[in-house]
C-alpha cells in the first residue's frame, strides 16, 4: 500500500496560525487515501497484504476494507479494520485494533502489525485453498 497524500505547495491555516514550508508539512495534520493492495494465497500462511510506512513522531489512524474471495468466487469475507499506531522517536507500537468480519466464522483473518518502522496489513487463509486479497482504505497522520 503507497500512500497519496493530498497536500499543497502554498501555506496551510491551522487555528489562525499560518505554517509554510517544512513547519507546514511536519506540524499539520494529514489524510491519504491508500493504494488498493493485491495477494494471492494458496495456504494458511500469514502474509503481508500491504505495508504502509509511518511519520516519525506522530500518530496514525488507519480506517480499512480488506477483502479475500474464493479462486473459485464460492465464498468471500471481507473485514472492516480500525487501527491506531504511534511512532515515537522511530519506535512504532500498535495501540488499538479493532477487526470486524462479515463472516466471524471463517477461518481466515485479516490484521495489522508493525515492522520496523512500518505498519503491515497481515492475512491468513486456509490450507489448499486459493484465495484473492484485496486491501484499500485511508489514513490520517496527527501530533505536531
Amino acid at each position: 500500500m503507497s500512500a497519496v497524500v493530498n497536500g499543497s505547495s502554498g501555506p496551510v491555516v491551522n487555528g489562525g496560525a499560518t505554517l509554510t514550508g517544512a513547519a507546514a508539512a511536519a506540524d499539520m495534520p494529514w489524510s491519504s487515501t491508500l493504494a488498493p493492495s493485491t495477494v494471492h494465497t494458496e495456504d494458511a500462511t500469514t502474509t503481508t497484504l500491504g505495508s504502509i510506512p509511518t511519520t516519525t513522531d506522530k500518530g496514525h489512524a488507519l480506517d480499512l476494507v480488506v477483502s479475500a474471495t474464493q479462486g473459485d468466487r464460492s465464498a468471500q469475507v471481507v473485514w472492516k479494520i480500525l487501527a491506531t499506531v504511534t511512532n515515537a522517536a522511530g519506535v512504532c507500537t500498535v495501540r488499538d485494533v479493532v477487526v470486524t468480519p462479515s463472516d466471524p466464522g471463517s477461518a481466515w483473518t485479516a490484521t495489522v502489525d508493525v515492522s520496523g518502522t512500518n505498519i503491515r496489513v497481515r492475512v491468513t487463509g486456509a490450507a489448499a485453498t486459493s484465495l484473492d486479497w484485496i486491501a484499500a482504505g485511508t489514513l490520517l497522520v496527527y501530533g505536531g
